[in-house]
This record gives structure tokens, sequence and C-alpha cells, in this order.
């Protein structure tokens, strides 16, 4: 249902993807300024546990194989 409406209406499709995917535009320093003090520390986190992350998605038996190591 949703691709017939924006297959009927392509005006629209523009606006939408720039909507759900984010825009840039209009964008100056400022906001960067707001931004990195939450994304600087995110990224280190995200960055220190992706070695967490990775185990926990490897299946029972490797990861109790580990344990032996």
């Amino acid at each position: 249902m949703t691709s017939f409406i924006l297959l009927r209406h392509q005006e629209a499709l523009g606006s939408i993807l720039l909507w759900t995917i984010g825009s840039l535009n209009g964008r100056v320093w400022i906001h960067l300024n707001l931004l990195w003090p939450i994304a600087v520390p995110a990224l280190i986190a995200g960055l220190l546990t992706a070695g967490i992350a990775n185990a926990w998605r490897l299946e029972q038996n490797q990861l109790c194989s580990w344990a032996f190591l």
C-alpha cells in the first residue's frame, strides 16, 4: 500500500526520503558543538564494547571453548 501511494505521488517521495534518512542541509558549526559531547563518548564506548558484543553473538559451544583457554 505504501509503495502504491509513493508511486502515485512522486513529488512527495523526495521529501519523505529526506525525512526518513535525515539531512545536513542548513546545519552550522553550532550544531556540531551540541553533538560532539555526546557523540565522542558514545563512539568510544561502542569501540570498547565491540569485542563483548561479538562474543555474545558467538554460538554457545564456541563461547564455552574460550573459557578453557
